[in-house]
């Protein structure tokens, strides 16, 4: 049976404090060092707007000025390939 965190504290002797559960907090930082990690080397040709000197930032981009390049969102959302893109 599950009790509230108000029942629970009242079992706790007296001075003691509840454990914490650090483990989302931990799988959180490691997965933002992971992710940072993975963008720092790609973050000077997006600030500078060199984006195509970069493969992968080439390869990353959706929308360019307006326009979708990667026809394969339109296919998803069934929506044609002219603009105003309609509903196929």
């Amino acid at each position: 049976m599950r009790r509230r965190a108000a029942e629970r504290l009242r079992f706790l002797p007296a001075g003691a404090r509840p454990r914490q559960d650090h483990g989302p907090s931990y799988l959180w930082n490691s997965a933002t060092w992971e992710i940072r990690e993975a963008l720092l080397p790609h973050l000077r040709s997006v600030l500078t707007g060199d984006w195509d000197t970069s493969e992968i930032i080439r390869h990353a981009i959706e929308i360019r000025e307006g326009t979708i390049v990667n026809l394969d969102i339109l296919s998803l959302h069934h929506r044609s390939s002219e603009y105003p893109h309609a509903r196929a």
